[in-house]
């Protein structure tokens, strides 16, 4: 029987419960054209357990401990997972930067090259009028 389904997601995070004892299978399949990375983490057991034992079982001290270790784990997973996000996030952003830079360098190129070359034309403009009105000048 199927617990928990989810499709197309990126970021996703879940918990359920099940009445079941045993073995329990996760499947995850990647319908994408290239690897993705899967971070996986699974914390068995109750959630908070507030009726699983009284007393007489367990004392205040050590259900607060074991309310606190699992907090602990649930925040070190977290922090781990963060910290590959952040890495995968300046990847891209390096990778961004250094595309912006590659076509900022063109443009300043081209840019560089039109200046060149108008500067090249107005002054064959100028010389040209100023031969032509030398030639005016010769044969009057």
């Amino acid at each position: 029987a199927v617990v928990y389904s989810f499709k197309h997601s990126s970021d996703h995070k879940f918990e359920f419960n099940t009445n079941r004892d045993g073995p329990h299978e996760f499947c995850f399949t990647n319908n994408k054209g290239h690897p993705l990375k899967l971070y996986w983490d699974v914390n068995v057991g109750h959630h908070w357990a507030h009726d699983a034992a009284t007393d007489e079982h367990v004392s205040e001290l050590q259900m607060s401990l074991d309310s606190l270790r699992e907090m602990y784990y649930k925040l070190r997973s977290e922090v781990l997972y963060q910290k590959h996000r952040e890495a995968a996030h300046r990847k891209t952003a390096d990778t961004i930067t250094g595309r912006v830079m590659g076509f900022s360098l063109l443009n300043t190129a081209v840019l560089i090259g039109v200046a060149g070359f108008q500067a090249y034309y107005v002054k064959q403009l100028f010389e040209s009028k100023r031969r032509g009105s030398m030639a005016t000048m010769r044969s009057v």
